[in-house]
């Protein structure tokens, strides 16, 4: 079965992360209205730069062995600077995001497309791929100063931003997030962005949430 939607931000969703980071997470989440009224649950992590996550503790999640996808949002930064990637170049990524975002789910879990009471359905916002200079810091705003420096050209890597929402067969919320990831790839200011550049990103997240998913249903997280 052929899924048109991306998991991009899914990753951050219940992950501490498997990359470590100096440290943690300041300030208020990006805010787009994607999460409607979950945003005030949503708690900066201590432990990794750029997450602001909400669990459910009450939730009991070793039931879920299945996922379901909404189709994949894509948003522009609201402060749309001259740095931010067009919507439209993101999406022509989604079909390499999913592949890379779901390939450590099998073995172990099922992706399916109808919700059911072992189903966690996922609906996932790309919220905007900005290139930023190497030393930009995680939840930070993209300072006036640093736009000014990319206009002059140098070294920039990408940040990815993404909301997500996962919903039980009720409708409930379960899980919610707001996270940024800075990648490694360096390129040049007006170098075209391709998949190479956010994959190291996508490929983060995704092992991060299989590890996270595992510990939270109690099972082991060898993928055997």
């Amino acid at each position: 079965m052929k899924f048109r939607c991306s998991i991009a931000l899914l990753i951050c969703l219940l992950t501490s992360g498997l990359v470590g980071a100096e440290n943690g997470t300041t300030g208020s989440p990006p805010y787009s209205g994607f999460l409607k009224t979950v945003y005030p649950k949503l708690q900066a992590s201590t432990e990794q730069e750029g997450l602001w996550s909400y669990i459910d503790s009450s939730r009991d999640f070793k039931p879920y062995t299945k996922l379901m996808f909404e189709p994949v949002k894509f948003y522009n930064p609201p402060y749309q600077t001259g740095n931010a990637v067009e919507t439209r170049k993101l999406y022509d990524m989604r079909n390499e995001m999913f592949a890379a975002l779901t390939k450590p789910f099998n073995p172990g879990y099922e992706l399916v497309n109808r919700p059911g009471p072992d189903v966690l359905r996922v609906r996932v916002s790309v919220f905007g791929v900005d290139m930023v200079k190497p030393d930009w810091k995680l939840g930070d705003n993209i300072p006036i100063k640093k736009v000014l420096d990319l206009a002059s050209g140098g070294q920039v890597v990408p940040v990815m931003t993404a909301e997500m929402e996962v919903l039980d067969a009720d409708g409930k919320t379960v899980a919610a997030a707001v996270a940024q990831r800075k990648g490694s790839k360096r390129s040049f200011k007006d170098d075209k962005l391709i998949w190479e550049d956010l994959q190291p990103i996508v490929d983060d997240w995704a092992n991060g949430l299989r590890l996270k998913l595992d510990q939270l249903r109690g099972v082991s997280s060898s993928k055997n």
